[in-house]
Formats: structure tokens, C-alpha cells, sequence
């Protein structure tokens, strides 16, 4: 799994107080959807056919939202929290 946090600039060139946090990542055979758990939202995709996941929520800098991977046989597997690079 790969994470990363993303701003654009303010006017005067600083960091915005909030962002977008992005997972990627390949997940295990029996993964069936990716759920991100940020302050400010939360988001849930399905694992493609393939293992690819991908996600991404508005968080605030230096926010690392919780990251859960849901399998087949129904159990939940937190893979985070995580600190963005």
C-alpha cells in the first residue's frame, strides 16, 4: 500500500490547511473493497478484479486517515493509520 497527501499552494505559496489523501496499492486475493476513514470524509471502492485499490479523501495536512481492507469471508483488516508523505 502507497499513501500520499496532496495540496495546492495558497495565493501567498504555503500549504492549504486541507488536502486530498490518496491510497493505492494491490490487495490480498480475498480483499473485496477499500474503506478510508478521514476527520473531514470517508470513502469506500471495490477492489478490482485485478487487486488494484484505490482511494482518496479530503483530509487536513498531516491528517493520516485510518485505511480498512474488507475480505470475502467478511472480516475487516485495518491497514493504517498512516502518515502521508
Amino acid at each position: 500500500m502507497s499513501t500520499k497527501h496532496f495540496t495546492l499552494p495558497d495565493d501567498d505559496g504555503r500549504p492549504q490547511e486541507q488536502g486530498w489523501f490518496a491510497v493505492t496499492g494491490q490487495a490480498a486475493h480475498d480483499a473485496v473493497s477499500l474503506h478510508i476513514v478521514g476527520e473531514l470524509e470517508e470513502h469506500r471502492s471495490a477492489v478490482h478484479a485485478d487487486g488494484l485499490v484505490f482511494g482518496m479523501v479530503r483530509a487536513r495536512a498531516g491528517e493520516g486517515p485510518h485505511v480498512w481492507v474488507n475480505t470475502r469471508d467478511g472480516r475487516r483488516v485495518h491497514a493504517s493509520p498512516l502518515m502521508a508523505s
